[in-house]
C-alpha cells in the first residue's frame, strides 16, 4: 500500500547512505556490482539512470574541501 521495501535507500539518513551496500549494489550484465568500485564514467551512467545517489569521489572531495 505504501510501496515501502526493506532496505529501501529512499528511507536511509543521508549520515549512512555511504555505508550502506545495498544502496550501491546494481546488476550489471547479470552480476551485482558494487558502483563504488566502478569507473567513473560507469558511475555516471548509473547516477543518470537513478541507479545510484551521488558519484562517491564527488562526495569524498566536497568533504575534504569543506
Amino acid at each position: 500500500m505504501l510501496r515501502i521495501r526493506q532496505f529501501d535507500h529512499h528511507w536511509t539518513l543521508p549520515s549512512c547512505m555511504d555505508d550502506s551496500p545495498m544502496i550501491w549494489v546494481v546488476e550489471v550484465n547479470g552480476f551485482l556490482t558494487d558502483m563504488r568500485t566502478c569507473p567513473r564514467v560507469v558511475q555516471e551512467i548509473a547516477l543518470e539512470k537513478g541507479l545510484i545517489p551521488h558519484i562517491p569521489a564527488d562526495r569524498e572531495n566536497k568533504t575534504a574541501n569543506e
